[in-house]
């Protein structure tokens, strides 16, 4: 089958160690295309790597006059040892499509199926091919032996040239695939590094000159990783153990204060039942609504404890089902606004349709404005509507205790049997993950084991979950899968509302004044809004004081002031707060000077913001080279801002030109291209402009994937990214979510 060219993005020569960094570095950055490995002109070999997202697929080693096949495992030693040959050319193509290709390579059988020749044979006879004298073949030989010689091993040279061609050619191929191995071990040796002792270190180090000691090095390592291995496990369970301690003391504080609550809640009940207990047929009345009370889940009746002793049965083993929700927190009694209505959204359509729409969904917000009440309105609406699904509602701390608790009994079986056998996975706190690095590890695997069977996720953060700090990339990946939705603070309009909805569901009467004051006075947290109104429903009760505004006062001066708006005026500026804040920060960053390591993206009109930054930045003290990749013709650009000297300009076109370099709007090409350029130049500038471009070229959600490799590799570098963006060539929620992987500077 003839293989499509495509596009060649690179061409390399072949030699000792160049093939390998080939590969590792289009994995790094999620390459889609093949590499091609060629060797002795049209009659000679050719290798085809095949990658798919970054991921190899497929190793094809054949002869280019359609002779003999070969794939897999054989197929990859051959191809090694090909672009380990100083007279091979290796080249990387893109802009091709793999899927159809690997479909059809699927239908065919190998050429060399029907009549196979030793396979060892076949990939060494590469001297056959070529119209070389034998002495001439001999002396490569030695000149490679020499080679790896110099290189830093110590080999016989002598000795392995010793024999007929074919016994020479056999040595070099074995002398090859060693050198190849001990490089392996090596990478592996400098991972381990941390986790092992000077002496171990030395013990190896001393056995990596000679190759031949190849299986020696490997079984030494693999016992060192293994050791390792339990060393890291025993000190993953002590640090675990001392999170469970600090875990337990948050716990403790936080059980403290709702105590403390406690008071105020039982004098407000207290208020809305007139002060009076119940007597009499009022009584019974309350009796008899207590009898009512019925499981969510199955409709069975409740006992004292408000536990359905049916179901208690039936989940005995299961004690994360439904059993820890918050009856209370449902659809019905959430107070929607401006600020939580695309939230309050996305949670009824999981809610109607679990595991078809979001998923995951993660919810987050800064503590107190309603998150907690959503995804617990969440699983109430899904047991109501389907009895039969099993809920597995948990914080984190729980999480990590219940970890902490079965690693020290030796169960971890059971652990995990209990965490990944739910219908619906809703978490509280994951933030909390973030502190344990062998929770982050078991969740991981609960996450993925629940994810794969079309299970839902529904999660709650007080932050996005890429400022989670320490949260391990492949964690905040799968939790950017789905949906991300931010709960913002709530204006005015929505507080009073939540006071009102409050005094309704208890029965009080409290002045409009006073409602109208605590809402205008506490703005960042509705449950310190509630709690606000708890104390001066409370404060009158013990004081037997008229609860009006002298009072209300009275008690919340820490939080008030005579200086306090009307209620209008101060919603407004509210949001005028809200939604300047961001504009504040941009201008702010502005007129400082872009920091390394950081991504921007510049919302502007035109070019010549993003410009002017990228050549501000590149003439700072230290900045490296730059890089630039603009839709604008770059003669233009050139003209107006004479960045050529400065940078490596490339237009970002599908048409070619003698003027200027082009780059097509490809991602794989783009990836190979930038990333490389990052790699060489670790404080260098890159400007990227055309995105709406790209995505009609691409997708949006490719552009988007392609923008966090390329953010995550400057992050760990002290190169800086511009990107400009005209904001209304994309829809709003497009540039939302742009707008969260990176820096904004906005010049609208």
């Amino acid at each position: 089958m003839d293989i499509p060219a495509g596009n060649i993005a690179k061409t390399h020569s072949g030699g000792p160690n160049e093939l390998r960094p080939v590969i590792e570095r289009v994995k790094k950055f999620g390459f889609t295309g093949y590499v091609r490995v060629i060797h002795g002109g049209e009659t000679g070999t050719e290798g085809l790597i095949f990658l798919l997202d970054g991921e190899t697929k497929l190793y094809l080693y054949r002869n280019r006059d359609g002779g003999q096949e070969t794939r897999g495992h054989q197929a990859m030693k051959a191809i090694y040892e090909s672009g380990a040959l100083l007279s091979s050319t290796i080249e990387i193509h893109t802009n091709v499509d793999v899927t159809t290709i690997l479909d059809n390579l699927e239908k065919q059988v190998p050429a060399a199926a029907a009549s196979r020749r030793s396979s060892r044979r076949a990939i060494l006879a590469w001297g056959k091919t070529t119209q070389k004298k034998e002495g001439e073949e001999i002396k490569a030989v030695r000149t490679r032996l020499e080679e790896i010689n110099a290189s830093g091993y110590s080999i016989d040279v002598e000795a392995l040239l010793k024999g007929d061609d074919e016994a020479i050619r056999k040595n070099l191929a074995d002398m090859e695939e060693a050198v190849n191995r001990m490089e392996e071990e090596k990478r592996r040796l400098k991972e381990l590094e941390p986790m092992l002792s000077k002496e171990d270190i030395k013990t190896v180090e001393a056995l990596f000159r000679d190759p031949l000691r190849i299986s020696e090095v490997e079984s030494i390592l693999g016992e060192m990783e293994k050791k390792a291995d339990r060393t890291k496990r025993e000190e993953e369970e002590k640090k675990a153990i001392e999170e469970l301690k600090e875990l337990s003391a948050r716990k403790e504080e936080k059980e403290r204060k709702e105590k403390a609550e406690q008071v105020y809640d039982l004098v407000i009940k207290y208020q809305g039942e007139g002060g009076k207990e119940k007597t009499g047929e009022k009584a019974e009345e309350g009796k008899e609504e207590e009898e009512e009370k019925r499981c969510l889940r199955c409709g069975e009746l409740l006992d004292d404890l408000g536990a359905c002793k049916r179901c208690s049965e039936d989940t005995s083993s299961k004690k994360h089902l439904a059993t820890n929700l918050h009856a209370d927190y449902t659809f019905d009694n959430f107070v929607i606004g401006n600020s939580n209505h695309f939230a309050h959204a996305a949670a009824v359509a999981v809610a109607e349709e679990p595991a078809t729409t979001y998923n995951p969904l993660f919810i987050w917000s800064g503590p107190g404005l309603g998150k907690t009440h959503l995804i617990n309105a969440i699983a109430n609406q899904i047991i109501s509507k389907h009895p039969g699904m099993r809920i597995s509602y948990f914080t984190t701390e729980q999480f990590i205790s219940d970890l902490v608790e079965h690693m020290k009994k030796g169960t971890l079986d059971e652990f995990r049997t209990e965490y990944r056998q739910a219908d619906i996975l809703v978490v509280d706190d994951i933030q909390f993950l973030a502190e344990s690095e062998r929770a982050q590890e078991e969740f991981f695997h609960t996450f993925n084991s629940l994810y794969t069977v079309d299970k839902q996720i529904v999660l709650a953060s007080d932050r996005p979950p890429k400022e989670i700090p320490t949260l391990k990339q492949r964690l905040v990946s799968r939790f950017e899968g789905g949906l991300i939705v931010e709960i913002q603070l709530p204006d005015y309009e929505t507080r009073l509302a939540i006071l009102q909805q409050k005094q309704d569901d208890r029965g009080l009467h409290v002045d409009e004044e006073v409602i109208a004051l605590i809402a205008r006075s506490i703005t960042s947290n509705i449950r310190e809004l509630e709690g606000s109104l708890n104390k001066v429903v409370a404060f009158s009760s013990f004081t037997n004081r008229e609860m009006d505004l002298e009072l209300a006062r009275e008690v919340l001066s820490d939080l008030i002031s005579e200086e306090e708006e009307e209620g209008e005026k101060e919603a407004s500026e509210k949001k005028k707060r809200t939604k300047g804040k961001a504009k504040a920060s941009e201008k702010k960053k502005q007129e400082e000077e872009l920091r390394p390591g950081h991504s921007y993206l510049v919302e502007e009109n035109t070019l010549k913001g993003a410009v002017r930054l990228f050549k501000k930045t590149l003439s700072s003290e230290n900045a490296g080279k730059g890089m630039a990749v603009i839709r604008t013709n770059p003669s233009r650009v050139e003209r107006e801002h004479k960045i050529k000297h400065l940078a490596d300009i490339y237009w970002l076109t599908d048409r070619d030109s003698k003027k200027n370099k082009t780059i097509q709007p490809a991602l794989e090409k783009l990836m190979w291209e930038m990333g490389g350029f990052l790699e060489d130049n670790e404080n260098g500038v890159v400007l990227l402009d055309g995105l709406d471009y790209l995505a009609s070229s691409n997708s949006f959600d490719s552009v988007t994937k392609f923008l966090r490799r390329m953010v995550d590799t400057v992050a760990e570098t002290d190169a800086v990214l511009i990107v400009s963006l005209s904001p209304d060539t994309l829809d709003k929620q497009q540039v939302k979510i742009l707008e969260r992987e990176m820096d904004v500077l906005s010049y609208l």
